[in-house]
């Protein structure tokens, strides 16, 4: 569906443009990330679209919290040695619970796995060959 025709389609039931304009954003997202591209907004009531919105937001939130985690993480290791972050780090996710645990170094794994495709420049080499030595070790352990 084309972005002037989602806009026809949602400008009826909502007279608010920065509403529509986020209803917008939403759809592509959600379109993308649960390929639902055949998503007919035509059906959609004003709440279902808010809906949608505010899990937009939601999402964006969280992207937002975990790059500054992220970032937390690249500030710590800036100051300190690798290994000294990493028993910090160890430390903290060993007060979560066990599921969580095996939940966030799967999420790991799965950055490994990202990772080691990225094109980054020469300063990145390492990083990208480390998480492809990883990505391959978990590849053939079948994680």
């Amino acid at each position: 569906m084309s972005e002037a025709t989602l806009l026809d389609t949602i400008s009826g039931m909502s007279q608010d443009r920065m509403f529509i304009g986020r209803a917008l954003d939403a759809v592509r997202s959600y379109e993308k990330l649960y390929d639902i591209s055949d998503l007919d907004l035509a059906t959609l009531s004003d709440s279902e679209i808010k809906r949608v919105s505010d899990g937009h937001n939601e999402l964006r939130r969280f992207h937002k919290d975990l790059g500054d985690a992220v970032s937390a993480v690249g500030s710590a290791v800036n100051g300190h040695n690798e290994k000294k972050v990493a028993e910090a780090m160890f430390m903290a996710l060993a007060k979560q619970h066990r599921t969580l645990q095996d939940s966030t170094i799967s999420a790991l794994i799965e950055l490994f796995k990202i990772y080691q495709d990225a094109a980054f420049d020469m300063r990145n080499l390492g990083a990208v060959a480390k998480c492809r030595v990883i990505a391959e070790h978990a590849k053939r352990a079948g994680i």
